[in-house]
Order: C-alpha cells, then structure tokens, then sequence
C-alpha cells in the first residue's frame, strides 16, 4: 500500500467539467450550460452520488479515496 496518490486538483473532464478537493468535500465545476453526468462512487464500487451538473457542485464526503466519473472519464480522487 502506498499514500503517495497523484493531486487531484484540476483535473479535466468530459469535455470541460473539473474536478477539486477541498477540506472534505469533492468539487465539480462544469462552466458550459450543457448537463454533464457526474457519478461519484466509493473505493469499494459503492454508488456515493449522481448529478446533472451545470455550474458548479459540491459534495460533502468522509476521507477516503472516491472514483469520479463524469461522461466517459473516470478519474481517482483522495479526500483527506
């Protein structure tokens, strides 16, 4: 096992949505006025949440490691 995970601050998604982490929570920001769906699972496959994402959404989660999934990227992300 290791702790040494990438940044997930930044991180571009379909086509235009980001992703941040901040203080316990995952932000999701898509600027376009087009619905992207998010979905954010849990390290464990667990279904945390899903959105249709205009501006920007945030999310409260436990720390941990979550997959966010926004049209066809997924990404890995660490909440301290």
């Amino acid at each position: 096992e290791t702790d040494n995970f990438p940044s997930s601050c930044g991180i571009t998604f379909a086509p235009s949505c980001t992703v941040s982490t901040s203080d316990g929570e995952i932000i999701i920001n898509n600027p376009t006025d087009i619905p992207t769906r998010v979905s954010v699972y849990a390290v464990n496959g667990n279904l945390v949440r899903q959105e249709k994402v205009v501006g920007t959404f945030t999310l409260t989660v436990s720390p941990g490691i979550y997959l966010v999934k926004a049209g066809r990227k997924t990404e890995k992300v660490v909440v301290k």
